[in-house]
C-alpha cells in the first residue's frame, strides 16, 4: 500500500506521509535484495516512520522513539544500488537510518506490511542512457568489448547492466555499517553527567551506590536515596548530599521549591568547597536562577563555573544555556562565540546540534543569512530527521533563501513547515511569504491567488494585512488596489502596515495625477511618524508638490504655490529637493516678495551641492536678490548665469539689463552704460531693446553728453512702436526726451519737431501731454514762431491746467511786452 497521499490548496502541491500510531519498538533485522533493490525493515511492533530522499544518491529512514537490537540480524545484498546504510540515534530516543546508493534513484516506493511488521523500500534507479557518457568511456568500453568478445551483446540493456555491476562489485564496501557515538548521548555533556561521576567516583563500587543511581535514573529517585541511605560507604556523605540534591533538582516546578533548593545548594558549597562535586552544584544553581527568571544570577553561576572548572564534563550543555541567556537579553556578539566554542569543542553532543539551532536563529537575527545556511544545513545533514519535528529550522531555512535571493528554495522549505505544522501559530505569515517568493519569480497570478487564500483562511492577522497590501500592490485595477489600501488604513489603523498602506495609497494618488490629494495623505503619514517609511515619504511629498506647484505656476497661480508653502513649509524644509525650494522661489519672486524668494533660492542653491544650477534659477536668484537690495548677490548670480549661457542673447540681454540697474544703483555710471548698450544690442525684442537704450541715453543726459543722449534716442525711436499702451507711453517719453536734448544743445527746430511729434501721440495723460504742448511753444517761439506758440500757450490756458495753465498766462503776457516794447 502506497501511504503518500497529494493535496491541493492555493495553487501547490503539498506533500505529507500518513503515519502508524505511534509506539516505542525495536529494529530487528535488515534483509537487504536487489531486482528491483529492496530494503525491508523488520520490527518488534508498530513504528512511525518516513521516508524521504535528501539528494541524488542518498535516502533517509527517520523512525520515531525506536533503536536498533544490539543483535540486528543483517542478510542479503541490493548492490549496485545500495552501497552502504549508516545508523544514527539521538537524544531523544529517535532512530535514522541513512541509505547511500550508488546510481542516481528515480523513484522510491514504500510499503508497510502491518501484520508481519516489516517496512519495505522499493529504490528504482535512473536508466544510464549511451549519450550521457562521456565520449572517451564509450571508446573504452568499446575496446574492453572487442577484446573480451567478437560480437556485441544483443540487449543492450542488459550490457548495461553487467557493467554497472562489475563496477559496484570492484568496490569494497559494506553492506550495512552501524555508527556509534563516543559516549552514550544520555548523560553524556549535560549536567547529569553527576551520575556517571558518581558510579566513577572511589563511592561508586558499592552495590548500594549503582543500585541507587540505577534508580535515579529510571526515576525512583525515593528509592534509590533509601537503598543508597542503607549501606553508604564511610566518606561518601556528600554523594548523598549531592544525589538527593540531583533528585529535588530533577522534579522542582514552583519557585518556592526552586529558591529552597538553591539556599539547600548553597549551604552544600559552603559545607564541603573542597568537594569533588562542587561543579555540579555550580550548574544546577545556574539552571535554578534562570528558571526563576534571574538571568544574570544564573549567569554569574556558569561564568564561575568556566572559570574554576573548564573541563567540567557537563560543559556543553552550560555553554548552550550561557548562549541562550546572552540571545535572551540581545547580547549576541557574546552569544557568538560562545555557541560556536560549543560547536567545534564537543561537536559529537546533542547540545552541539541544539547549538547550530541557536547559532543558526541568532545569524539570522544578525541579517547573516548566507551563514544562517551553511549552519542550518550542516545541522540538517547531522540530524535529518530534525525537520520532521522542529518548524523554527524549517521557517529560518526558508526565510534565509527568501532573504538571499533563492524564492524556488524558500517555497519548498516554507511549503514543508507550512504543511507539517498545521498547529503552528503564524500559518498565515508563512502562507504570505510563499506568495511573495511566487512574486518574486514573476509568477504574479499564482501570488494573487495565494493572498486571497490568506484573505479568505486568515482574517484578522497579520498575514491577512500583509497579503492585502501585497495583492494591491499587484492590482492594475486602481479603483480596487485603493480600495484594499483604504480597508487596511480604516479597519486596521493601529497596525504597524496602516502605515505602509497609507504611503502605498499616496503613491497611488501621486501616480493619477492627484497630486494634491497626494500631499494630504503623507502629511497624515507624517503624522503618524512612519520611522522607516519617513525618507520615502518625504520624497513622495517632494515630487507631488513639485507637480502640483508646476500647474500652478502655468496658470500663473503663484498665491495658491505660497499658500500650500505655507501649509507644508514644516515637512519642506526637510525635502532635499532644490528644485521645489526653487518654484517657491519663483513664487515669491513673482508676487515682489523678494526676501522670501532669496531664502528659497539660496535653499535650492544649497540643496544642489556641487551639482550644475540650472541657469533659469540663476536668474531669477539675482533677479530675486536685485528686488531685495543685496546688489552683491545679485551680480554674482547673474555673473554666473551669463557664464552658463553665452549663446543665448535672449536671456543673456536681460541679464546684462538687470546688472546694469545695478551698477547704476551702485554708483557706476560707465559700467552701468556699457551693461546697457551690451544688453541693446543682443535683444531681439524691440520694446526691449528701445528700454535698454532708453536707459543708457539716461545716462548720457546725467552725464551731460545731451549730443550722445540724442543719438542714442533716435536710434531707439527706429526700433520704439505703439503697439501696446505700455509702448505708446515709452514712444512718447523717448520723443519728449529727445526734444529735452535737443533744446538743451540749441537746435530748436528739431527738438520743436520732436515734442510735436510727442504732442501728436493719442491716449497720453493730459497733465504729461500739456508739459510737452508747453515746451513745444517755448521752442516754437525761440524759433520765431510766435503765431503757433499763443495759440499753444491760450489752449493751455484754455484748458485750466493749473501748473502749465499758469505758466503759459506768464508767457503770454511776457509775449505782449516783448510786443509792445518792439512797436514803440
Amino acid at each position: 500500500m502506497k501511504v503518500s497521499c497529494r493535496v491541493w490548496l492555493g495553487g501547490i502541491f503539498f506533500f505529507m506521509l500518513a503515519l502508524p500510531a505511534a509506539a516505542a519498538s525495536l529494529l530487528e533485522g535488515i534483509e537487504l535484495a536487489d531486482n528491483p533493490a529492496r530494503i525491508a525493515l523488520r520490527f518488534d511492533r508498530d513504528v512511525q516512520w518516513r521516508v524521504f530522499q535528501t539528494g541524488p544518491r542518498e535516502l533517509v529512514v527517520a523512525l520515531a522513539s525506536a533503536s536498533v537490537a544490539r543483535d540486528l540480524a543483517r542478510s542479503g545484498s541490493a548492490l549496485p544500488v545500495v552501497q552502504r546504510i549508516v545508523y544514527k540515534r539521538t537524544a531523544e530516543g529517535d532512530a535514522t537510518l541513512i541509505v547511500e546508493t550508488g546510481p542516481v534513484i528515480r523513484s522510491v516506493e514504500t510499503r508497510w506490511r502491518g501484520g508481519v511488521r516489516i517496512l519495505e523500500i522499493y529504490l528504482y534507479p535512473e536508466i544510464q542512457q549511451a549519450h550521457k557518457v562521456p565520449r572517451g568511456s564509450l571508446e573504452q568500453r568499446r575496446r574492453v568489448d572487442t577484446a573480451l568478445k567478437k560480437k556485441p551483446s544483443p540487449d543492450p540493456e542488459a550490457d548495461r547492466v553487467a557493467i554497472a555491476r562489475e563496477r559496484a562489485e570492484a568496490i569494497p564496501v559494506k553492506t550495512v555499517q552501524e555508527e556509534s557515538l563516543p559516549l552514550d548521548l544520555e548523560g553524556y555533556g549535560g549536567i547529569d553527567t553527576l551520575l556517571d561521576a558518581v558510579l566513577h567516583s572511589p563511592c561508586g563500587g558499592g552495590v548500594h551506590v549503582r543500585v541507587a543511581v540505577r534508580n535515579i535514573r529510571e526515576g525512583m529517585c525515593a528509592q534509590g536515596l533509601d537503598t543508597l541511605a542503607q549501606g553508604l560507604m564511610d566518606g561518601c556523605g556528600d554523594v548523598f548530599d549531592y544525589l538527593r540534591a540531583w533528585c529535588d533538582f530533577d522534579r522542582a516546578a514552583r519557585p518556592m521549591e526552586q529558591l529552597t533548593l538553591a539556599r539547600n545548594l548553597v549551604s552544600l558549597v559552603m559545607k564541603n568547597p573542597g568537594s569533588d562535586y562542587l561543579p555540579w552544584a555550580y550548574a544546577m544553581l545556574g539552571v535554578l536562577y534562570h528558571r526563576m527568571g534571574n538571568d544574570p544570577m544564573g549567569m554569574g553561576y556558569f561564568e564561575l563555573l568556566r572559570e574554576k572548572d573548564p573541563e567540567f564534563s557537563g560543559m556543553p550543555e552550560i555553554l548552550l544555556y550561557l548562549g541562550r541567556m546572552y540571545m535572551r537579553i540581545q547580547r549576541l556578539e557574546e552569544a557568538e562565540p560562545l555557541l560556536r566554542d560549543l560547536v567545534a569543542s564537543y561537536g559529537d553532543t546533542v547540545f552541539a546540534m541544539d547549538a547550530r539551532m541557536e547559532l543558526g536563529r541568532l545569524l539570522f537575527e544578525r541579517k547573516r543569512y548566507f551563514d544562517t545556511l551553511k549552519m542550518l544545513e550542516t545541522l540538517i545533514r547531522e540530524t535529518p530527521d530534525r525537520i520532521f519535528k522542529d518548524k523554527d529550522l524549517l521557517l529560518l531555512v526558508g526565510n534565509s533563501h527568501f532573504h538571499t535571493g533563492s524564492y524556488a528554495k524558500a517555497i519548498e522549505s516554507l511549503t514543508r513547515a507550512y504543511n507539517d505544522f498545521p498547529d503552528m501559530a503564524e500559518r498565515s505569515l508563512v502562507l504570505t511569504r510563499i506568495a511573495d517568493s511566487y512574486s518574486f519569480l514573476e509568477e504574479k497570478d499564482k501570488a494573487k491567488k495565494l493572498y486571497e487564500i490568506v484573505r479568505e483562511l486568515f482574517p484578522g492577522t497579520d498575514g491577512f494585512v500583509i497579503s492585502s497590501i501585497r495583492l494591491a500592490e499587484l492590482l492594475e485595477d486602481r479603483e480596487k488596489k485603493n480600495e484594499l489600501f483604504e480597508m487596511v488604513i480604516r479597519d486596521y489603523p493601529d497596525h504597524p502596515l496602516a502605515r505602509l498602506a497609507l504611503m502605498r495609497l499616496a503613491e497611488s494618488r501621486y501616480e493619477s495625477g492627484e497630486y494634491s490629494e497626494s500631499v494630504n495623505l503623507v502629511r497624515r503619514l507624517l503624522v503618524a511618524d512612519p520611522r522607516a517609511l519617513r525618507r520615502g515619504a518625504l520624497d513622495l511629498m517632494g515630487r507631488s508638490l513639485e507637480a502640483l506647484f508646476d500647474e500652478f505656476l502655468s496658470a500663473g497661480l503663484y498665491p495658491e504655490v505660497i499658500r500650500r508653502y505655507e501649509r507644508e513649509k514644516g515637512p519642506l524644509y526637510d525635502i532635499e529637493k532644490p528644485e521645489l525650494h526653487a518654484q517657491v522661489g519663483r513664487a515669491f519672486l513673482e508676487g515682489h516678495l523678494y526676501p522670501q524668494a532669496v531664502n528659497q533660492y539660496r535653499r535650492a542653491e544649497k540643496l544642489f551641492g556641487g551639482a550644475s544650477v540650472p541657469p533659469e534659477i540663476r536668474f531669477r536668484y539675482g533677479v530675486a536678490a536685485k528686488g531685495a537690495g543685496d546688489g552683491e548677490m545679485a551680480l554674482a548670480q547673474l555673473t554666473l548665469f551669463l557664464r552658463a549661457v553665452p549663446d543665448d542673447p535672449l536671456r543673456s540681454s536681460l541679464a546684462l539689463g538687470h546688472i546694469g540697474d545695478i551698477r547704476l544703483e551702485m554708483g557706476e555710471p560707465d559700467v552701468a552704460l556699457k551693461a546697457y548698450q551690451d544688453a541693446a544690442s543682443l535683444a531681439k525684442v524691440d520694446e526691449k531693446k528701445v528700454a535698454f537704450l532708453f536707459s543708457a541715453a539716461k545716462i548720457l543726459r546725467d552725464k551731460g553728453q545731451r549730443q550722445k543722449e540724442a543719438e542714442i534716442l533716435e536710434k531707439a525711436l527706429a526700433f520704439s512702436g505703439v503697439e501696446s499702451q505700455d509702448s505708446t507711453d515709452l514712444h512718447f517719453t523717448i520723443l519728449r526726451s529727445l526734444g529735452e536734448a535737443r533744446a538743451a544743445q540749441g537746435k530748436y527746430a528739431k527738438a520743436a519737431a520732436a515734442y510735436g511729434k510727442a504732442e501728436a501721440i493719442p491716449g497720453i495723460a493730459v497733465a504729461d501731454r500739456n508739459a510737452v504742448r508747453f515746451r513745444l511753444a517755448e521752442t516754437l517761439e525761440r524759433t520765431g514762431d510766435t503765431v503757433d506758440a499763443r495759440r499753444l500757450y491760450e489752449f493751455l490756458i484754455e484748458d485750466a491746467d493749473p501748473l502749465w495753465g499758469s505758466m503759459a498766462r506768464e508767457r503770454l503776457a511776457g509775449m505782449r511786452i516783448e510786443d509792445k516794447l518792439l512797436d514803440s
